[in-house]
C-alpha cells in the first residue's frame, strides 16, 4: 500500500488586532527571569548637564546593536524577559518633544527581535541626560511643567508606536528617578506626578495599551523608599501596574576600591574568607535579602501587585583576585545570584540582571556579545538552578532539536498489523493562543513505512484540549502536513492555520476554548512507519507578521506516548546525522500516487494492474473504496470529495 491524506486546500481567519491583555500578575507568574541588554538603546554622549549630545545610539559607549544571534542566546541560555534600556531624548527634536521616526524604528527592531523570540520585553525611558530624572526634587513650577509635558508628549508618542504589540511587551515609566532619604514629601509628589502622566499618556493611546500591564519606579528605586514612600498612580483598568525596585547591596556589587567609610567585599553567603575576612560581605548576606524581599511582598505582591527588580547583579573581582581567594569569591558571587534569584521566585518578584555584554575587568556578563555565548556558567547556572532548570555545561551546543524515534513494530498494534498512534507533548506555555493565525514547525522528518511488501502510512496532526464552564477536556486536531506527503529527509517549515471560527474546521485547527488551552502535541497516525521526527522549534504567527517561538527545546524535553519510543534533544543540525534516512515505496514498488486535490488523484503505475483504493479513516476504519483498472504510465481517477477530508487514500 502507498498511503496519501487528503484534505482541503487551507484558508483562515485573521484574529481581532486588539484584545484585553492578561493581568500584571498573570504576566508575572510567565516572566520568570530577565536580562538587560544594557549600553546599547540608551548609550549617549556629551554633556549631561546642558544636554548637547555629541553622540548617541548603541555604539556611543562601544556596543553592539543588538541582533538575532545574541536574542537567540539569551533565549537558549532560560531567560524569558529582557530589559532595553532606551534613550529618546538624544535622538528627537527636544524643543518640540518630537521623536525622530528613524530612532523609533531602531528600537522597534531591538523589540521585534526579543518579542518574536517569545521573550517579555521592558521599554523604558533610561538616564536620557536625566530630564527627568534630575527635575524631581526641589524643582520649580516651569521646570516641572516642562518635565512632565515632555514625559506626556514621549510616551505618546512611543506607546502609539507599539499598541498593536501583545502582552510581550511591557513600558516603565523610568529608571531611577533620584530621590533619595532625604528628600521631602513634595519630591514624591514630584515623581508621582510623572508616573501618573505616563500612565494617563499610555491609555489614552487605546489598543493594547488600554489593558497593557505598566511598570512603576519607586524613588531611587530603592527598597527602603519603596516599603515606606511609595504610592502607586491610579489606573483607568485594574491589575496592570508593576512596581521596579533595583538591589545593589554597594560595597560587595559596585564598590571598586576602598573608601575611608569601608571597604569593597569580595566574599558572600556561605563562601566567607577565614583568611581575609575584612572583605566579606557580613550585613548584606542571606537574611538582607530575605529582610528587604519580604518588605515587597508585604507592600506589594502580597496585595496582587508585581514587583520587578529591574536591575541587580555584582561585579566580578576576578582581575583582582588568584587562586583559593577567587575561587571563593567565584562560588560566593553565583550563590549571590542564585540567592537572589530564587527569593525573588518565592515572592512573585522578577528578578533581571545587568548586563553590557563586555568580558573586561569588574563585568556582571552572563552572555557575550564577543560570540553571543555564556560567558559566566557559575552565575548562570546558579540562576537557572533557581528555576528549577538544569545546568548548562561550558562548550555544549545550547541549540538544540527535539528529536522523537517512532516504531511501529515496537507497539502492540503490529501483532494485529493495525493503525496505531504515536504522541509528544508539551508543557503549555501559553493558555491563550487567541492572538495567533497559525502555527509554524520546523520538522525533519525521516523514515520508512514499508516491510515485508507491505506499505502503510504515517500523518501528524496539531492536537489541542481546552475546556470551559460547560465542558471539559475537549479534543481538537488538525493535520500538519496538509493533504501532502512530509516532505522526507529535509527540514521543512509546516504552517497549519488557526481560527475562531467553526465554520472553518475543514481548514484550520480550531480549538475548543482557545483561551483556555490545557494540553498541547503533536499527535501522529501510523502503519509500518519506523522513523524519526527532528523538531526545531514551534512557532505561533500573528496576523501582523510577527510570532512567538513559543517551543525552541533548548531547556527540557517533552513528553511521550503509543509509537514513539524514544525522545532526545541533540545539537541541532542543518544536515542532521543519525536520523532514519527517507525510503519510500513508490515506483520502484509499482506505482506512485500524487494527491491532486478535491477527489482527484494520478497513478503512475509500472504495468498494466487492477489496484483497490481504499479511504480510512486515521485509525484504519474503511470509508470507502473503489476497485480501478490501470494503465501503464499516467491514471488519473476519482474518488469525490467531501466524504474523505481527513481520511487516508490506501492502494492495494
Amino acid at each position: 500500500m502507498n498511503i496519501r491524506s487528503f484534505l482541503l486546500p487551507l484558508f483562515f481567519l485573521g484574529v481581532s488586532a486588539f484584545a484585553e491583555l492578561p493581568t500584571a500578575k498573570d504576566l508575572a507568574a510567565k516572566m520568570g527571569f530577565g536580562i538587560n541588554i544594557g549600553n546599547t538603546m540608551e548609550a549617549i554622549s556629551g554633556n549631561t548637564d546642558t544636554g548637547v549630545i555629541t553622540s548617541a545610539g548603541p555604539e556611543a559607549w562601544g556596543g553592539k546593536y543588538p541582533n538575532k544571534e545574541f536574542i537567540t542566546a539569551i533565549k537558549n541560555a532560560g531567560y524569558s524577559t529582557v530589559r532595553i534600556p532606551v534613550s529618546w531624548y538624544a535622538h528627537a527634536d527636544t524643543v518640540n518633544n518630537v521623536i525622530h521616526q528613524s530612532w523609533m524604528d531602531s528600537v522597534k527592531t531591538v523589540v521585534d527581535l526579543c518579542v518574536n523570540a517569545g521573550l517579555y520585553t521592558i521599554i523604558n525611558i533610561h538616564w536620557d541626560f536625566g530630564w527627568l530624572e534630575k527635575h524631581i526634587d526641589k524643582v520649580d513650577a516651569a521646570t516641572k511643567d516642562r518635565v512632565n509635558a515632555r514625559q506626556k508628549a514621549f510616551w505618546t508618542q512611543i506607546a502609539t508606536a507599539f499598541k498593536e504589540y501583545d502582552e510581550h511587551l511591557l513600558f516603565a515609566s523610568a529608571n531611577e528617578p533620584d530621590v533619595n532619604d532625604q528628600a521631602g514629601d513634595e519630591a514624591h509628589q514630584t515623581l508621582l506626578l510623572y508616573h501618573q502622566t505616563f500612565v494617563d499618556a499610555v491609555r489614552e493611546t487605546g489598543g493594547n495599551n488600554a489593558s497593557r500591564s505598566l511598570i512603576i519606579q519607586a524613588a531611587s528605586t530603592s527598597f527602603d523608599l519603596a516599603y515606606s514612600k511609595m504610592v502607586m498612580p491610579t489606573d483607568k483598568i485594574s491589575d496592570r501596574l508593576m512596581a521596579e525596585v533595583h538591589f545593589y547591596p554597594y560595597t560587595f556589587t559596585l564598590m571598586d576600591g576602598d573608601a575611608d567609610w569601608g571597604k569593597a567585599s569580595y566574599y558572600w553567603g556561605d563562601y566567607l574568607s577565614t583568611t581575609d575576612p575584612e572583605r566579606n560581605a557580613t550585613w548584606c548576606g542571606k537574611e538582607f535579602v530575605d529582610e528587604n524581599f519580604d518588605k515587597m511582598k508585604e507592600k506589594f505582591t502580597s496585595k496582587g501587585i508585581p514587583v520587578v527588580i529591574g536591575e541587580f547583579g555584582a561585579m566580578s573581582r576576578s582581575n583582582i583576585l588568584s587562586g583559593a581567594d577567587l575561587e571563593l569569591h567565584i562560588k560566593g558571587r553565583a550563590q549571590f545570584y542564585g540567592y537572589v534569584a530564587k527569593a525573588a521566585k518565592d515572592r512573585g518578584m522578577i528578578p533581571i540582571t545587568w548586563e553590557t555584554g563586555g568580558t573586561g575587568p569588574g563585568t556582571m556578563t552572563t552572555i557575550s556579545t564577543a560570540d553571543y555565548t555564556v560567558f559566566d556558567y557559575p552565575v548562570m547556572n546558579a540562576i537557572r538552578t533557581a528555576y528549577g532548570l538544569p545546568e548548562l555545561t561550558k562548550g555544549a551546543e545550547t541549540n538544540k532539536m527535539l528529536v522523537a524515534t517512532y516504531d511501529y513494530f515496537a507497539t502492540e498494534a503490529a501483532k494485529g498489523d493495525s493503525s496505531t498512534y504515536g504522541q509528544i507533548s508539551f508543557d503549555v506555555v501559553k493558555s491563550d493562543i487567541t492572538p495567533y493565525t497559525s502555527i509554524s514547525i520546523k520538522a525533519n522528518i525521516s523514515g520508512t513505512t514499508s516491510s515485508d511488501g507491505k506499505y502503510g502510512y504515517t500523518g501528524f496532526n496539531v492536537v489541542t484540549m481546552s475546556s470551559d464552564e460547560k465542558a471539559e477536556w475537549q479534543w481538537r486536531e488538525f493535520s500538519i502536513l496538509g493533504g501532502k506527503d512530509p516532505v522526507w529527509g529535509k527540514w521543512h517549515e509546516y504552517k497549519v492555520p488557526l481560527s475562531q471560527n467553526i465554520a472553518d474546521s475543514a481548514t484550520a485547527l480550531i480549538s475548543y476554548n482557545p483561551k483556555k488551552i490545557v494540553f498541547i502535541g503533536i499527535q501522529s497516525y501510523l502503519q509500518y512507519f519506523k522513523g524519526s521526527v527532528a523538531i526545531d522549534y514551534i512557532a505561533f504567527n500573528k496576523a501582523d507578521g510577527t510570532a512567538d517561538t513559543l517551543y525552541s527545546f533548548n531547556s527540557g524535553l517533552a513528553n511521550k506516548d503509543g509509537a514513539v519510543t524514544k525522545l532526545e534533544l541533540l545539537p541541532y543540525s542543518e544536515t542532521p546525522s543519525g536520523l532514519i534516512p527517507a525510503r519510500r515505496a513508490n515506483f520502484s514498488r509499482g506505482f506512485v500516487i500524487r494527491d491532486e486535490g478535491f477527489g482527484n488523484f494520478t497513478v503512475v503505475s509500472d504495468r498494466n494492474c487492477v489496484r483497490k483504493f481504499v479511504v480510512t479513516d486515521a485509525l484504519g476504519k474503511v470509508l470507502t473504496s473503489k476497485t480501478v483498472r490501470l494503465s501503464k504510465g499516467e491514471n488519473r481517477i476519482r474518488l469525490g470529495e467531501g466524504a474523505f477530508e481527513k481520511g487516508f487514500v490506501v492502494v492495494k
